[in-house]
């Protein structure tokens, strides 16, 4: 029983560890691949803050705010009151590549 416990214990702090290792591969510098003639950048800073923007023809967005992490799914919460596309995005992060769950940034992904 004690020998089970043990294991438990091992395998929490293993995933703990695991976890923090993920969230630290998250901040960084990230551009847009794969949406024709926009172009956008992502800043994910450490300390849970994030600057945005995006470019489309004559079209110039600029966003910032928190993000958050939870397992490989980070969330933008923008600082801004009105809608963006910023707004509420939900990126699911695989090695170094994000990818936008919804439309409009959905056919495309940003990469370190």
């Amino acid at each position: 029983m004690l020998n089970q416990f043990v294991k438990a214990i091992a395998l929490m702090i293993a995933l703990n560890l695991f976890t923090h290792v993920a969230n630290a591969a998250a901040p960084g510098h990230y551009y847009l691949n794969g949406i024709t003639e926009v172009g956008s950048e992502l800043l994910l800073n450490p300390d849970g803050h994030y600057q945005a923007v995006l470019m489309y023809g004559t079209v110039d967005l600029e966003s910032s705010g928190i993000w958050q992490q939870s397992g490989n799914l980070i969330e933008l919460q923008s600082s801004e009151t009105q809608q963006t596309v910023f707004k509420g995005l939900k990126l699911l992060l695989q090695q170094d590549k994000l990818y936008p769950q919804e439309a409009p940034l959905s056919t495309g992904y940003y990469q370190k």
